[in-house]
Order: structure tokens, then C-alpha cells, then sequence
């Protein structure tokens, strides 16, 4: 939720001089993202490393990262003067329920395969951030 209101903050402030770069840069750094946790999931299976815990600084910059791209389609929505309390209350609401669903599913899937799918998170931000390179 503060990912996409430092964007509003910001885009009301800017308005049209950093948009296109913005969402560039959010898409770079998705697909950057994405693009390690897909080579650093193989690396591990080749290495038959044991599975690693996350931090709690870890799932931190996870989030932070996941939530980048909110930060162009904040801008927008501060640009365009949208209500910001509606904006953020969808924001959060919306994604502590994608959040929350994948979480539940993952424990199932992991628990039933008993090895690691990272990748697929990788190649999802992968695709998120194609996506807001070539489509924005």
C-alpha cells in the first residue's frame, strides 16, 4: 500500500515528466527480478543445495520489489487526481488477497512436489515486467 501512494504523492507532484520513465524502470527491475530467482531456482537444483529459509529482511525486500510495478500506476492515478483513500484501501485489499490465496496454494503444491518452484514466481515477474515494457 505505500508502494502505490508514494506513486499518487508523486505523480500529483509531477504530473507528465517521468511517467514513460517510470514505468520503464519498474519493468527493467521486474523482469531483472524475476530473471535471478528463475537462474538462482536451477543453480540451487543443480547444486542440490537444501531448500533456504527467508528472513525476515528478505521477505521484506520481496515485497518491496513485487510492489515496484504499483509505483507507475500510482503516478497515474495521482496524475489523473483519482481519490487516494479508494485507491490505497483497493490497493491493500486486493493485493492481501492474491498474496494470501498464493500463499495457501503454494503450502499445497509444495508440500505435494517436495522441491522447489521459485522459478515460476521468476518467470510470472518476468512476464509482469514484458509486459509493462512493451505495452505501458
Amino acid at each position: 500500500m505505500l508502494i502505490p501512494l508514494l506513486g499518487i504523492l508523486i505523480g500529483s507532484i509531477l504530473i507528465d515528466r517521468i511517467t514513460h520513465l517510470a514505468e520503464l524502470l519498474s519493468g527493467l527491475l521486474l523482469f531483472g527480478i524475476g530473471a535471478h530467482l528463475v537462474f538462482q531456482t536451477f543453480a540451487e537444483q543443480i547444486r542440490q543445495a537444501p531448500p533456504r529459509t527467508l528472513t525476515i529482511p528478505a521477505i521484506i525486500m520481496l515485497a518491496l520489489s513485487v510492489s515496484i510495478d504499483s509505483f507507475p500506476v500510482g503516478i497515474s492515478l495521482g496524475m489523473s487526481g483519482f481519490q487516494t483513500t479508494l485507491a490505497i484501501a483497493l490497493f491493500g485489499s486486493v493485493s492481501m488477497c492474491a498474496a494470501w490465496t498464493s500463499l495457501l496454494i503454494a503450502k499445497k503444491v509444495q508440500r505435494n512436489l517436495d522441491r522447489s518452484l521459485t522459478w515460476i514466481s521468476g518467470a510470472i515477474l518476468c512476464l509482469i515486467g514484458l509486459k509493462i515494457i512493451f505495452y505501458s
